[in-house]
């Protein structure tokens, strides 16, 4: 009875929690702790309203994942039983050193943890570590969703302390501890700013559900005045997918120039002295793709999403040639 309805939710924390829940705990079964707290509206993650879906016996319809108030018997139940099938995950890989990895790559497909509105819904997550004090790390998070009806409508959210500040192609969050301030500049590639909108919800509004309100527990704690934004597609669609580059920054520091492009099969983004293939859809790379890697420096490569089995990579010179081997649920080439 204490499960929250958070599969696929994602937290930040640097010099200071960055976003993640806005949930508190502190009485049981309240219509706060169970519309609200308990609930993937108050995480950082993907919402889809069908409007005729029941959570249970709450009253509000969040557009989350499934409300699971049991627990398994049995390591076999656990196993087994539909009701504690949370998704799965698809790849887990870091590298290339194991004690400081310049990237963490992790996808898994979350379709099972919403209910039968769902037809398909990966999440992937690669963190950058990019070795530097003014702009320590990036994140690229990329969602592939597809709803059951194309008029059930898809949030895309996370939730801040702070109010965050509105630009162009996202916000800006930002925190501090022990004086020290950091930021996270958020820029969403995909939907393009002009196919979609942006909501963001404060104070009361904030601790709300598609119209429900409700009262948090400690109205002094930074939880209950928090903020949630959340970004939809303009056009109803079955399909939608996301694309977001997160950079963590020191104080005023300006973010990197991000360079984007698509090849086929995935998204390629180019960061700092990085160059990163994250692919399309929910299905592993199978087939042949080019890359452009910038002239005149030096940079690292990760291709992840790759099927498993010998791959062969290639310079347009043919000066580079050689084979990689990828290995089974880690998926990736560097």
């Amino acid at each position: 009875n204490h499960q929250h309805a958070d599969a696929g939710s994602i937290q930040l924390y640097y010099r200071g929690f960055q976003f993640g829940d806005l949930g508190e705990y502190v009485f049981y079964g309240t219509p706060y702790d169970m519309n609200f707290n308990k609930r993937s509206i108050s995480h950082s993650m993907m919402l889809a309203v069908d409007p005729g879906e029941k959570f249970g016996n709450i009253e509000s319809n969040d557009g989350g994942t499934r409300y699971n108030q049991r627990n398994p018997r049995t390591p076999h139940e656990a196993q087994t039983d539909p009701q504690f099938n949370n998704g799965r995950v698809l790849s887990g890989s870091f590298g290339p050193s194991v004690m400081r990895p310049a990237f963490s790559y992790f996808q898994a497909d979350l379709t099972k943890a919403y209910s039968s509105k769902m037809k398909a819904y990966t999440r992937g997550f690669c963190f950058l570590n990019l070795g530097r004090e003014d702009i320590p790390a990036a994140i690229i998070l990329t969602d592939d969703m597809t709803t059951a009806n194309p008029e059930f409508k898809k949030y895309w959210q996370i939730n801040a302390y702070n109010m965050p500040e509105k630009t162009d192609d996202g916000v800006i969050l930002q925190n501090q501890r022990e004086g020290l301030v950091g930021k996270t500049h958020v820029k969403m590639l995909i939907p393009a700013p002009a196919d979609r909108q942006m909501e963001i919800l404060s104070g009361e509004d904030a601790n709300s559900v598609l119209g429900h309100k409700y009262e948090p527990p400690k109205p002094q704690e930074p939880e209950a005045h928090g903020h949630r934004i959340m970004i939809s597609p303009k056009k109803a669609s079955e399909n939608d997918r996301f694309l977001t580059i997160f950079q963590m920054v020191a104080g005023d520091t300006r973010p990197l120039p991000v360079s984007y492009e698509e090849t086929p099969v995935s998204y390629v983004v180019t960061l700092a002295d990085r160059v990163v293939s994250m692919s399309k859809g929910n299905d592993f790379i199978s087939n042949s793709f080019e890359l452009k890697i910038p002239a005149g420096g030096k940079y690292q490569v990760a291709l992840t999403g790759m099927k498993p089995g010998v791959w062969n990579i290639k310079s347009r010179d043919g000066k580079v040639n050689f084979t990689a081997e990828v290995k089974s649920e880690e998926n990736t080439i560097f």
